[in-house]
């Protein structure tokens, strides 16, 4: 269930979209001055306040109907979307933000840390997963090896094979 806020601004901003549905420049200015008007709110100046209205927002433009006047291929994903969604995002620096730990959590995590039973045996599996000739096992080798979490390996790194040599960026 959207915030109730959230189903007000829909009101104007989802007949707006499907106006100029034909229109690109015109959807840009649409949805740029939506995300103005959200961080003018009070208690969501900070991105990451910001979250929950834009994913909200963006899953309701997904349920608007796809012509071949109001969509774009996304390549990132593989899909048809609709053409709202290209400018109705934060820019990759902002999620990134977003999603760092906040300084509580770090305090928390250094105060308490997590005591692993036999990290030797850990490292000595990511090694030999390193070694496997599966790519999903070496790709899970050096997830296991540069100690990142699940889910963040998709948005933060690109693993790539070259040469047999793996690169992490």
């Amino acid at each position: 269930m959207a915030l109730k806020w959230l189903e007000e601004r829909w009101r104007t901003l989802i007949p707006e979209l499907e106006r100029w549905s034909t229109q690109e420049e015109e959807i840009r200015v649409i949805c740029e001055a939506e995300v103005a008007a959200w961080r003018g709110r009070s208690g969501l100046r900070k991105a990451n306040s910001l979250r929950i209205a834009l994913t909200q927002t963006r899953q309701r433009v997904r349920q608007l109907p796809l012509t071949a006047e109001n969509r774009w291929f996304n390549p990132r994903t593989g899909e048809w979307e609709h053409i709202a969604l290209k400018d109705l995002n934060f820019s990759q620096e902002e999620w990134l933000h977003m999603n760092l730990p906040s300084q509580e959590d770090v305090q928390r995590k250094v105060a308490h840390p997590l005591r692993l039973r036999d990290p030797e045996a850990i490292v000595a599996c990511g090694e030999r997963l390193l070694r496997a000739r599966s790519w999903p096992e070496v790709v899970l080798g050096v997830v296991i090896n540069t100690g990142a979490k699940r889910g963040r390996n998709r948005e933060d790194r690109a693993i790539s094979r070259k040469d047999e040599i793996f690169r992490v960026v």
